[in-house]
């Protein structure tokens, strides 16, 4: 036999089995690390045992205890950061719209009185208004679209909407990230190797960052869902709704050099060529003339200026289901 296939044959029977090796030996690392972050986690982690609890839906993954609190976060009866119902049923005459999202809508930093669904709900009961309606908030932190889709058949079609509005993300097409340590903890990780060369090869090297990193891979996935959230509200006859917010940039003096534009763009397409009515509220930023930090904490939270400048938008947007709320 020739040396020559011969050496190239055993070097590369060498290099795969020296792979292996690593490979074999960072799981087994990170999967030791895991189980030590894990225990640790469930002694002090963030809101384990207090608030957070695990959900039954393997796909929601965790929930929120009934009547719960952590720091300016309280629970009703159901575990939702919202007033308190003897029942989950509707009461003849009454109007209902259910607000699903994650932090955003949770209200995350807030006070419970500055959180736009509870500024919304409050103008639906302002004079000449004074509907007959009510404005629920189902928000829950970390949640992605996914978790949102099983939300919304597993606890909020209970509490019988007449409309969802679903105030979208840009981190909810992130999977792994948006919710801080939670998903890592609820969600066992089926390795660590891959994730790894995953975001170095893609997000990094290739120099994607966070919103196109996520978006271009779970875009599929989210679009999917939102199609089902539509179809099954079709089938119960409730009406839904899309209302896509901004992120915001702390190092850009205004929107007008939103740096996600062609994000909100395919997003809006989408909606519009699947006939699901949505707002993009980005325009309404941008028209503020107000820089992004005036109206938030940090990329993704809202301060009480920007819960109401969401809940002013709110108010326009929704002024027809105001209307068609029972007398």
């Amino acid at each position: 036999m020739n040396e020559r296939p011969k050496r190239i044959a055993v070097a590369l029977i060498s290099l795969i089995g020296s792979v292996l090796v690593f490979g074999g030996g960072y799981e087994l690392f990170e999967s030791w690390r895991d189980k030590r972050w894990r225990a640790d986690y469930q002694e002090s982690g963030n809101w384990y045992g207090s608030m957070t609890v695990p959900s039954d839906d393997k796909t929601m993954m965790w929930e929120y205890r009934p009547n719960s609190r952590f720091e300016k976060l309280h629970t009703n009866g159901f575990g939702f950061r919202d007033e308190d119902f003897q029942t989950a049923v509707k009461p003849d005459g009454i109007y209902r719209l259910a607000f699903v999202g994650d932090s955003v809508t949770l209200g995350l930093r807030v006070e419970y009185e500055e959180i736009f669904v509870r500024r919304f709900d409050a103008w639906l009961h302002e004079e000449p208004l004074a509907t007959d309606a009510q404005a629920l908030n189902f928000g829950i932190d970390g949640y992605n679209t996914l978790q949102i889709r099983a939300l919304l058949s597993a606890r909020v079609l209970e509490f019988q909407p007449d409309k969802v509005v679903y105030v979208m993300c840009l981190n909810d097409f992130d999977f792994d990230d948006a919710s801080g340590d939670k998903i890592k903890y609820f969600r066992k990780p089926d390795g660590f190797l891959r994730p790894r060369i995953e975001r170095l090869l893609i997000r990094n090297l290739l120099g994607r960052n966070y919103y196109q990193f996520h978006f271009g891979k779970h875009r599929d996935e989210v679009f999917a869902a939102i199609l089902a959230m539509q179809e099954l509200l079709d089938q119960r006859g409730v009406d839904f709704q899309v209302v896509l917010l901004p992120v915001f940039p702390k190092r850009r003096p205004s929107f007008d050099d939103y740096p996600y534009v062609a994000i909100h763009d395919e997003i809006m397409t989408f909606f519009d060529r699947n006939e699901i009515s949505a707002i993009d509220l980005l325009g309404a930023f941008q028209a503020s003339n107000r820089p992004p930090w005036d109206f938030s904490f940090d990329q993704w939270h809202p301060s009480p200026l920007g819960h109401d400048f969401i809940a002013e938008q709110l108010r326009v947007i929704m002024s027809g289901s105001a209307a068609s709320a029972p007398p």
